[in-house]
């Protein structure tokens, strides 16, 4: 009948009783119902998180393809990226500079790597990696990064066990770091 059983929004959507004083009225204590969404988060939270992810994702999915189809990424992708970081800080209303600097961190280092080996790491892949501890924090960027890590880690395994690649082939990153987020938003935030 396209219902859902009722088990399934109270997993989603839960109440909270916000403590607000004594009723003038009655002297008892009143309490109003607060809807809790997802981690603790009132309706207004979780759109913005919605949101978040959802220009990230279109955001690493348009520099994936661009990653894979031409082993580069065009600086108005970059660009989009960091207009989105921009919406995203002011979205979550953190205000903090140390936070924001410990996010962008390890795309920063990065960075460096590619400028300090010639480019073996791509100027896109250190920027990508800035965005996203931009739009995300520095424990969701490591998590991320540590997982597109091991995916490409895999991969490369395996190719080199087919035969498919030597030592010297440059794999694309961005598309790892997409599916890695993928993983991280479905299972473990």
């Amino acid at each position: 009948n396209g219902r859902r059983p009722l088990s399934y929004f109270a997993s989603v959507l839960r109440f909270k009783k916000n403590y607000q004083g004594n009723s003038p009225v009655t002297g008892r204590r009143t309490y109003k119902m607060q809807t809790v969404w997802w981690k603790g988060m009132n309706a207004m939270e979780f759109n913005i998180q919605i949101l978040i992810y959802g220009m990230l994702f279109l955001f690493l999915g348009s520099a994936a393809y661009y990653d894979i189809r031409w082993k580069s990424i065009p600086w108005t992708i970059l660009g989009t990226g960091v207009i989105f970081m921009v919406i995203c800080r002011i979205l979550q209303r953190n205000d903090e500079g140390i936070s924001m600097l410990l996010a962008v961190l390890p795309g920063i280092v990065l960075l460096f790597i590619a400028w300090a080996t010639g480019e073996t790491i791509g100027f896109g892949d250190g920027m990508s990696v800035l965005l996203l501890g931009g739009m995300t924090g520095f424990r969701n960027c490591i998590w991320v990064l540590c997982i597109s890590l091991m995916l490409l880690s895999a991969i490369a395994v395996l190719l080199l066990a087919l035969k498919k690649a030597g030592r010297k082939t440059k794999i694309p990153y961005l598309p790892f770091l997409f599916v890695a987020e993928g993983i991280f938003v479905i299972f473990i935030i």
